[in-house]
Order: C-alpha cells, then structure tokens, then sequence
C-alpha cells in the first residue's frame, strides 16, 4: 500500500470536530484525513458521554415522501429522518474532493448516527473493493476500536454498480459494545461509502431508519 494512501483516503479527523460541533466552515485538513471507514465515528464515541435485512439499493433516490439532506454541494443526499432527536451536518472539500452528510441522534446517551460520503483518490492510490476491505479497513478498524468482528460480507448492486455491505461488532473503549453497517462502492477514482453506526441496542431500535438511509443515499457522481 502507498505510505500516502490512508492520509489521502475519505474526510478529515478534523471532520469529526466539525461533525461535533456543526456544518465545517473550512475545509478538512489533507494531512490528516480518515480511512474509508469513518474517523468521525472515533471522535463521536470519544467525546460522547461514557455513560436485518439488506436493502436492494439503487444509484437515484426512489420516490419517496418526506424530506431529503443533501451535501452543500449537491453532490450526494439521503432521507432525512423524522423528528426533533435528529440533527443533520453536512462538510465539503475540494482538496481532497470529498463531500459528506451525517444525520445522528442530538442525546449523546442514545450514541448513534448514519452517514454518506464521496471522495476521490489519485489514480496510483486506487483500490478496488477487495483491497479496501482486506487492506485499508483493519489498520482503520483497529485504530477506532479494541476489538471488532466483521459479521456479515455480502455483494449486492447500488444501480449497476457493485458493492459490499458490511456488518461489524465492535468495542469501542469508552462506548462500549457498537453496531455499524457500511457500505462500501468504487468508481474509477471515485470511492461512495454509506454506513449507520451505534450502540447496539439503539443501533437494533433503529433498523427501519437504518434501511431507509441505505435504500434512499444518492450520489450524483456514481453511474
């Protein structure tokens, strides 16, 4: 693997003090940007109190009412989930080209949140979905979380694009036991990741929404 690739690889862990404390008014660091799986998700569990089914997903949002979020950039969107306990970020950046949208519970006892995001990669730096997931999401994995387990792999199609869906148990040190789904999709240089992580109880509470997000995240950019 590149010495580079993981810096260049998804948003910024600046991105995750952004995510915390509103929409970014900056653009996230290059130096220090996060793996494909999401290193806000570390700065959420961290500063957090200490206290299924696979969709059939396709590349345009299905009809639907309610509704949708979208990255300032118009880049990508998902439904927007109903209520007064969620609120919605959203960051760009144009050097790396990423863009992101998080929804996630506002009571930071009820640790859970659902996210897409789009990023681009130098042609040298490309991985394919295998190489994601055998080589860039461990280092990431273990870096988040004392122990993990990948419990479910499957394939499945967002349009005619290929995927992976993933389904990981983990403990986190301060949070404790957490759930998360992602979705994993490559496109030439283009990398579009969706994924919903949580508590395990809230994450299973939350499953409807979850299927939601997954069937309902539209990139503009993924063909």
């Amino acid at each position: 693997m590149q010495p580079h690739l993981l810096s260049r690889v998804g948003l910024a862990v600046a991105c995750a003090l952004a995510c915390n404390s509103g929409t970014a008014t900056s653009p996230p660091n290059p130096t220090r940007a996060a793996d494909v799986t999401e290193a806000a998700d570390a700065g959420e569990a961290t500063s957090a109190p200490s206290d299924t089914s696979t969709p059939t997903a396709t590349s345009t949002p299905p009809k639907e009412e309610g509704p949708r979020y979208a990255s300032a950039d118009g880049t990508l969107s998902a439904p927007q989930p109903d209520g007064e306990a969620w609120e919605c970020l959203e960051q760009t950046s144009e050097d790396p080209p990423a863009s992101l949208i998080k929804c996630r519970q506002r009571d930071r006892a009820r640790f859970f949140f659902m996210m897409a995001k789009e990023y681009s990669v130098p042609a040298n730096e490309v991985r394919s979905l295998d190489g994601i997931i055998s080589e860039v999401l461990p280092q990431t994995y273990a870096k988040l979380f004392t122990s993990y387990s990948i419990t479910r792999d499957e394939p499945t199609m967002v349009g005619t694009v290929s995927a992976r869906d993933l389904w990981i148990d983990a403990e986190h040190a301060s949070m404790g036991s957490i759930r998360k789904r992602e979705r994993l999709m490559v496109q030439g240089e283009r990398v579009f990741v969706v994924s919903a992580e949580g508590l395990r109880e809230v994450f299973e509470e939350m499953t409807p929404v979850i299927d939601r997000w997954f069937a309902g995240a539209a990139f503009t950019h993924l063909k």
